[in-house]
């Protein structure tokens, strides 16, 4: 179900250095927008160095989200990918001098967090997955999948009976890979030449690879593979992006490596493992990678000559795509693309909105959320309100007609009556500021107490508390908006 889609920017959260925790928070995204990451580049990005940069796919205009030193080891790997529980892209590298080297998420507004170091990056290997868990393989710890879980905790894929590490039957030395929940299952797309080749199959092809996981998603417990041959003698067909298209299939871009061979898009259907080209961008050897847009229904790659994007209807020829300023590999550096997908329940169709009232303690309460809001699952979307003072009284309280912005106990009223209210809870902790107060919302719902929690409703809510300190003895946090799903 495509929830509310918004082109709008989101307050910008704090750039401070912070670990990330267990729960999602808003991290200011707007669906459909696309991102690349490049280790060399000469355009966008002032310092000619690396980065992190959005393009708007409604406007071609280009933003920087990250523009990292040209010197300095490893500032970005080339694999980067959204992960819809904490709102945020995750990526492998060191986002600034003096940081480790590691796994780090960064939001929309620059913002960057690490998830976990052990002084190792992920390759271009990346896929989050349901329930907080993010996979990846580290380069250089033996090739091992693993994955974080929702705590940020790195555990190792284990085979089926769960006593030894998976041991694939390829080596994905370089390539995508995304995470499909219908299956429950990793698709990889690997290099040919690179000990990857299918059981049987033939070299000079692109092979894509299915790993079916757990139910907790621990453990691999089935692994099939088909291979599709691009271009005759060719070992450059180098899978360097994967995005979704809206039937549920696969797009995988491969990028000739300069090698004078043509890039292509490789359909993959997730259920069957069949694979297709969709679309040709014909002999050019200046093509660098892209991925696939749903918002614009097309698969797209950047032209290093024309130094912009080229998009392709399935089987048809590329057109240019504008872009407000040029975007220009440096030699043959390699980029990765990744979009913002469509909000979906538990992704991202949170937002935060209006302004918080500080409290007597000075600190500016916090909203963040974990899971997503559905009519039918009975529990799972939690929200928190961070900072309050200790052992405090208080309760979310929400209205289903709109936003508002009125004053009121000395700070801001950010919902429109009626207002419905939950249960008060109180919000423990020992120091100042360490109180946090928490509710379920889908526990709520499944309580039947608002016939107009429907699915597609939209939600607007603000935590009020006990603030003795303030004038008024009350506290505010800004607002939490939200669509509601089955």
């Amino acid at each position: 179900m495509f929830l509310r889609t918004r082109r709008s920017a989101l307050p910008a959260l704090s750039t401070s250095l912070l670990a990330l925790g267990a729960s999602a928070q808003s991290g200011g995204f707007t669906p459909g927008d696309l991102y690349f990451a490049i280790a060399g580049v000469q355009a966008p990005f002032p310092d000619g160095g690396s980065g992190l940069a959005r393009v708007d796919p409604t406007t071609g205009a280009v933003s920087v989200l990250l523009d990292l030193p040209s010197s300095g080891s490893v500032p970005i790997t080339q694999g980067i990918a959204y992960d819809p529980f904490r709102d945020r892209i995750v990526f492998g590298g060191i986002p600034t001098s003096g940081a480790p080297l590691g796994l780090w998420a960064v939001d929309a507004a620059g913002a960057f967090q690490l998830l976990t170091a052990d002084n190792s990056a992920p390759d271009n290997l990346i896929a989050p997955a349901t329930s907080g868990r993010i996979y990846y393989r580290r380069a250089t710890i033996g090739g091992r999948l693993r994955y974080v879980d929702a705590s940020n905790v790195e555990h190792i894929v284990m085979d089926s009976a769960g006593t030894a590490p998976f041991a694939p039957t390829y080596d994905p030395y370089a390539g995508a890979m995304a995470y499909d929940a219908p299956s429950n299952s990793l698709i990889m797309a690997t290099l040919s030449f690179q000990f990857s080749n299918c059981p049987g199959g033939g070299t000079n092809a692109l092979n894509v690879h299915r790993i079916v996981l757990s139910a907790d998603g621990s453990r691999a417990v089935g692994e099939s593979c088909n291979q599709i041959q691009l271009q005759a003698a060719t070992n450059s067909n180098n899978a360097c992006g994967i995005g979704r298209m809206a039937n549920g299939h696969l797009v995988i871009a491969v990028d000739p490596n300069a090698n004078g061979v043509e890039p292509s898009f490789v359909e993959v259907d997730p259920a069957s493992l069949a694979l297709s080209v969709f679309a040709s961008a014909g002999p050019n050897t200046t093509m660098k990678c892209g991925s696939y847009s749903t918002l614009l229904g097309k698969a797209y790659n950047v032209d290093s000559s024309a130094h912009t994007l080229r998009v392709y209807s399935q089987g048809g020829a590329a057109t240019v795509f504008p872009t407000s300023v040029p975007i220009s590999p440096s030699g043959n550096s390699l980029m990765t693309w990744m979009e913002i997908p469509p909000a979906t329940c538990g992704g991202n169709n949170v937002a935060l909105y209006c302004t918080a009232k500080t409290t007597s303690q000075n600190c500016v309460p916090a909203i963040t959320t974990s899971g997503g809001a559905s009519v039918s699952a009975g529990s799972g979307f939690t929200l928190q309100c961070h900072g309050l003072g200790a052992n405090k009284n208080g309760l979310l309280f929400y209205s289903t007609v709109g936003a508002l912005g009125a004053p009121y106990q000395g700070g801001t009223l950010c919902v429109k009556a009626p207002i419905k209210r939950l249960p008060p809870t109180n919000s423990g902790g020992s120091a100042a500021c360490s109180g946090v107060l928490t509710t379920d919302f889908n526990a709520w719902i499944a309580g039947g107490h608002d016939a107009a929690l429907i699915a597609g409703a939209d939600v607007w809510g603000q935590f009020w508390f006990r603030d003795p300190g303030a004038a008024s003895g009350t506290g505010l946090s800004g607002g939490v908006s939200f669509s509601l799903c089955n």
